[in-house]
């Protein structure tokens, strides 16, 4: 049966939600959310002797009730709701977690005919912290290793005996203020295991200005819920047509080589565990993209390149992500006071000092201008700034 929608699921779910403020990059990653739920661990791509799954631990990072974080996953909810598939509460406990996905257990047929099993879940969480707590080690190095979906994943417990679940997939869509980041993850856990394998998809403004947002298109609704379910029923192996295999192993190889240069696609050094794992969330990322066009499971070049653009996309921002993380005690003030600098260019000592008196003190605030200058990401001078002599920062980036 063929689908509703003319193209591929994910533009169409961004024309869905065009007229909204939230940026367009968090709807994106909201619709590819939504497909790896619709898909579950029914679906892989072969990796040597190893499976991918199409699971995410997506991140919608940005300042809290500004970029309309909630308003985007809120969306995306809505739509997935309507298939009925398996969800766990947005504050869950491991343990919860872990009951919700063994009752989700559920058989289904390969397309040769052979039976699988799968016991897969879907989290939606507006706040993270919500769903973490405050550096909660054990939940974090839990959810590492529930990334992996594993065939069969047995836990003993102190009374209940052993638990076990068949065909493990845990798929995350979870949203956060970066001044949250600090308090949620302990040091050890920014860029190892846990957060290599999340994408942080990070905003700083609203998409569009909206005062009084149109009603979204109620057909076109309709049309993504009914092709979703389409995208539920596919099962089986993702591979690469000729093309895409000629393209992935080219990428790979030039990735590979630049790393061995010391070259990594993110600056920010937190982030080469990441880049580790960049091949591991392509093959996620182009079976998505490929179930958004249709059912065959052959993925082509250009769905390979379209999967690379989102990535590459979410990558060039990635680096504000962890800003206010690491041991030293004025990291947060002063990637606090670097934000405000990139977006204004140039401003006083004296505007800095009236607008953040209640977080950074006067010796504070030295000390990150020589960190700063030291850097070579500001220029510190003492010249007339609209009328007024004094020390003046320009961000240079």
């Amino acid at each position: 049966m063929p689908r509703s929608i003319k193209g591929d699921w994910i533009t169409a779910y961004l024309k869905y939600t065009e007229n909204t403020e939230a940026p367009r990059s968090y709807h994106t990653w909201t619709a590819i959310s939504c497909i790896a739920g619709a898909l579950a661990r029914k679906v892989y791509f072969e990796f040597g002797s190893d499976k991918k799954y199409p699971n995410f631990y997506i991140i919608l990072v940005g300042p809290s009730g500004k970029v309309r974080k909630g308003l985007a996953m809120g969306i995306g909810e809505d739509i997935f709701k309507q298939l009925n598939l398996e969800l766990a509460a947005e504050a869950v406990t491991r343990e919860a977690l872990l009951i919700r996905m063994n009752k989700a257990k559920k058989n289904y047929l390969n397309p040769d005919g052979s039976q699988g099993v799968h016991s897969s879940i879907t989290l939606f969480s507006k706040e993270f912290a919500t769903l973490t707590g405050v550096k909660n080690v054990k939940f974090l190095a839990d959810l590492t290793d529930w990334y992996d979906s594993h065939e069969i994943w047995t836990n003993d417990t102190k009374n209940k005996g052993t638990d076990k679940i068949e065909g493990m997939f845990l798929n995350i869509l979870a949203a956060v203020a970066p001044d949250w980041l600090p308090q949620i993850l302990p040091l050890e856990a920014v860029g190892g295991g846990f957060t290599s394998r999340c994408i942080f998809i990070v905003a700083t403004d609203k998409e569009k200005i909206i005062a009084l947002p149109p009603p979204r298109d109620a057909k076109l609704r309709l049309a993504l819920i009914e092709d979703l379910k389409d995208i539920r029923g596919i099962t089986g192996n993702f591979v690469f047509d000729d093309d895409a295999t000629k393209a992935y192993a080219e990428w790979y190889t030039t990735a590979e080589r630049k790393k061995q240069e010391g070259i990594y696609p993110i600056e920010d050094p937190r982030f080469n565990s990441y880049c580790e794992r960049r091949a591991t969330h392509m093959m996620k990322l182009s079976m998505i993209v490929c179930a958004a066009h249709g059912n065959d499971r052959i993925i082509t070049v250009d769905m390979f390149k379209q999967a690379l653009s989102y990535l590459e996309e979410a990558e060039s921002k990635m680096t504000d992500v962890f800003g206010g993380v690491g041991l030293n005690e004025l990291a947060q003030k002063t990637n606090m006071l670097l934000q405000h600098l990139r977006k204004h260019k140039r401003v006083s000592r004296q505007d800095v000092l009236t607008k953040f008196y209640r977080d950074i003190s006067w010796s504070d605030l030295l000390d990150i201008e020589q960190t700063m200058s030291a850097m070579g990401v500001v220029r510190i001078e003492n010249l007339v700034w609209k009328g007024v002599q004094g020390t003046v920062y320009t961000y240079v980036g």
